[in-house]
């Protein structure tokens, strides 16, 4: 195990206290939590295929980087429209 698979596990394990925010706390504690959990996704996915030296994946956490901000935008407006 290496340096990047620890923090890939450490990511992982941060991973829990935001999911229990984001289906426990108010409307802009859940926004946020989105927002926070996306960027752990993005760095997982950067960590993992440095950990296994498979720089050739890289390519997946670019692609969750752009889509972390549309997706935080859609669950905001999705989510008002529903909660009201």
């Amino acid at each position: 195990m290496n340096v990047w698979i620890a923090a890939s596990i450490g990511l992982a394990a941060a991973f829990v206290p935001v999911a229990i925010v984001l289906f426990r706390g108010t409307l802009m504690s859940r926004i946020a939590a989105v927002q926070l959990l996306s960027v752990f996704t993005t760095l997982a996915l950067l960590t993992i295929p440095m950990g296994i030296h498979r720089p050739d994946l890289l390519g997946t956490a670019l692609a969750s980087a752009i889509v972390t901000v549309s997706g935080t935008l859609l669950f905001a407006i999705l989510s008002v429209r529903w909660l009201r």
